[in-house]
């Protein structure tokens, strides 16, 4: 799979969390009140139409579940930065040292930045073993 659709794929599912886990809560909610109140009242509150900062302000529930969601979006972030910068580091030193077979294989296998990782460390090491 082409790694920016990915990241587009994934960028959208975080971005349509909140909605879901909004409509969850209200669901959740609107149970509990029905449950709570009997069979013959039934209180139910509408979310649809109504602002961000609205929710924000009066659903802990959505507060609580939006702050996950941009959590998670800064980890991501984080991640996707860290693992572009090892990925780009251990390909410069793969060519420096060319390793063909170790640059394409950076290139084609998205591991997160273990790769990366593993290849710096044991081109590290066999750098150190071959001056002694």
């Amino acid at each position: 799979m082409n790694r920016k659709l990915l990241v587009g794929l994934l960028v959208l599912l975080i971005a349509i969390m909140p909605v879901i886990y909004a409509e969850t809560i209200s669901d959740s909610i609107q149970q509990q009140i029905t449950t709570n109140s009997g069979t013959n009242a039934q209180v139910t509150q509408d979310y649809s139409g109504k602002s961000l900062e609205y929710l924000l302000e009066t659903n802990p529930e959505f507060r609580l579940a939006f702050r996950v969601v941009v959590i998670l979006l800064i980890v991501v972030i984080l991640l996707s930065i860290a693992d572009i910068i090892l990925r780009g580091f251990a390909m410069w030193k793969a060519c420096k040292n060319e390793s063909r077979v170790w640059f394409w294989f950076l290139l084609i296998v998205n591991s997160l930045c273990i790769l990366p990782l593993i290849y710096l460390f044991v081109s590290r090491k066999s750098k150190k073993t071959k001056k002694k």
